[in-house]
């Protein structure tokens, strides 16, 4: 390994990623309540305005 990790190693392994953005009751959940647990990117606020696209845009006339 180049650069190995300076933690020891049990410390190491319980790290988890940063989750996605979770909202519940239109307010983004506490980041100390969801970390660690599995999250999906559907409150990600990029998706909120997302326009459905046509049929000619899908068929690349």
């Amino acid at each position: 390994m180049i650069n190995p990790p300076r933690l020891p190693e049990d410390i190491f392994q319980s790290l988890h990623f940063v989750p996605d953005p979770v909202m519940r009751d239109g307010q983004y959940v506490l980041f100390d309540d969801i970390y660690g647990t599995e999250t999906d990117d559907s409150a990600r606020p990029g998706l909120q305005n997302v326009q459905a696209t046509s049929e000619r845009d899908t068929q690349g006339i």
